[in-house]
């Protein structure tokens, strides 16, 4: 099974003909959504098996915050937050 969790400053807004849900991810906030990321992955820690995040680091996949050496924040904290589990 897979869970999704909602990143936080994202839309998630209906777009075309069809009922599509397309995430607008500019406006991700990193460090508040690793808070919701961690709070899932310890609710189902004992079927945990891994993260997945999307390979693209552009504003527009949700990496639009970097730290100081221009590495995505998000995907930063997600690595980090595997190591720890």
């Amino acid at each position: 099974d897979s869970i999704f969790v909602r990143l936080v400053g994202t839309k998630y807004e209906v777009h075309g003909i069809k009922f599509n849900p397309v995430p607008l991810m500019t406006g991700t906030d990193a460090e508040k959504s690793i808070e919701r990321i961690a709070e899932v992955a310890e609710r189902h820690a004992d079927t945990l098996a891994g993260f997945e995040s999307i390979g693209y680091d552009t504003p527009g996949y949700g990496y639009g915050e970097k730290d100081e050496s221009g590495v995505p924040k998000l995907k930063k904290l997600i690595g980090q937050l595997a190591d720890k589990i």
